[in-house]
């Protein structure tokens, strides 16, 4: 059973490498590729690869309505790494944009988890 999650990982993040290498870059809907192939990443702990593809996210897309939940998957793979400071810096982004988000709540709440560590 193991080796059968292993092989899922192996061939999703092949999957997700040859997306990202044939994808160009900013074009309409990518917003949401990069979404999808950085959370789908968190979800399977490939921690790295979600968090460059939510970045290639908030730097291409910064309008994105996608913007707030990449920040805060960002920010908890940033602990997960023991990075506090921007773990720090991209939850605080969730909760101090100007537009209040729905992610609000749970920013504050990560945020909280990076001071107990």
């Amino acid at each position: 059973m193991d080796l059968t999650l292993t092989m899922k990982k192996i061939i999703f993040f092949l999957i997700i490498t040859i997306l990202s290498f044939s994808s160009a870059h900013a074009a309409p809907g990518r917003d949401e590729e990069l979404f999808f192939l950085g959370t789908k990443a968190f979800e399977d702990q490939f921690y790295t690869l979600a968090d460059e593809k939510l970045d290639q996210l908030i730097r291409w897309y910064p309008h994105s309505p996608r913007v707030p939940e990449a920040r805060l998957l960002r920010g908890q793979a940033a602990l997960h790494f023991g990075l506090f400071n921007k773990a720090l810096n991209e939850l605080e982004g969730v909760w101090k944009e100007s537009v209040p988000n729905d992610f609000v709540a749970d920013g504050l709440y990560w945020t909280g988890e990076v001071y107990l560590k």
